[in-house]
């Protein structure tokens, strides 16, 4: 399948789905809770940003005085903000038709904090449709990716690299685990190596912490995410940025 063709299926995913507030909860919360947790704010910027069934942007225009959302899909940004009721005075902003492909995008100002959450997986599969699929090339194609994030961040800002990492298709367990067991479970499913290309936490942390940007970097508990009719399991990364 061409990667044009899994856009589009991405944009109609996004439509199928964009009603998966109530089933996105446990993640949404997850998330906000870590984007808040080293306080107030100017510029939060979220890549990938989509529905936004995962970013409660009313709790957030609290704690950050501009909300920037970047992604591909304008018309499912745009439906977003009319189903949370929120608008340009609540400090949100659109940037829409951003291909994130290349990770090429450079903001106009940095930002605090900065997230990509669920978005790596998803570019992923279309990079992968067009290029031979090496470990080195994945790596690189990663590590482009986390630089577009730090370079777009603040001295002495955050960077949260969200990703989901398996699903139920191939780890059926998941589904019903209890959320106390589920970081032993992912651990062993890495090392059985079940889990998507390109989203070792390992690996990942070892590209981060390789840069010398990167001031320090911790690994977030994982946790659950009901989209459509699967269930991912979905972990973090925060990488706090060094001064210039």
């Amino acid at each position: 399948m061409a990667a044009k063709q899994l856009l589009d299926l991405q944009f109609q995913h996004n439509r199928q789905t964009q009603h998966n507030w109530e089933r996105s909860r446990v993640h949404r919360e997850a998330i906000h809770d870590h984007l808040v947790r080293y306080g107030n704010a100017a510029l939060l910027r979220a890549y990938g940003a989509g529905n936004c069934n995962d970013l409660d942007l009313m709790e957030l225009s609290k704690h950050f005085t501009a909300i920037e959302l970047v992604d591909i899909d304008t018309k499912a940004m745009e439906s977003a903000l009319i189903r949370q009721n929120v608008n340009t005075d609540d400090g949100v902003r659109i940037l829409g038709d951003i291909d994130l492909l290349s990770s090429a995008h450079v903001p106009s100002q940095p930002a605090d904090v900065t997230v990509s959450s669920c978005l790596f997986t998803q570019l992923l599969e279309q990079f992968i449709e067009d290029n031979a699929a090496t470990a080195d090339l994945i790596s690189e194609f990663r590590r482009q990716h986390l630089n577009m994030l730090i370079s777009g961040t603040s001295s002495q800002g955050h960077v949260y690299f969200i990703t989901d990492l398996v699903s139920d298709l191939t780890a059926p367990q998941l589904k019903q685990l209890p959320n106390d067991q589920l970081n032993g479970f992912l651990s062993n499913l890495i090392e059985r190596r079940n889990f998507f290309s390109g989203t070792n936490p390992f690996a990942i942390l070892k590209q981060l912490e390789s840069d010398s940007r990167v001031q320090s970097t911790n690994l977030l508990d994982a946790w659950k995410w009901t989209l459509g009719p699967r269930t991912f399991a979905v972990y973090g990364i925060h990488a706090q940025l060094d001064t210039n």
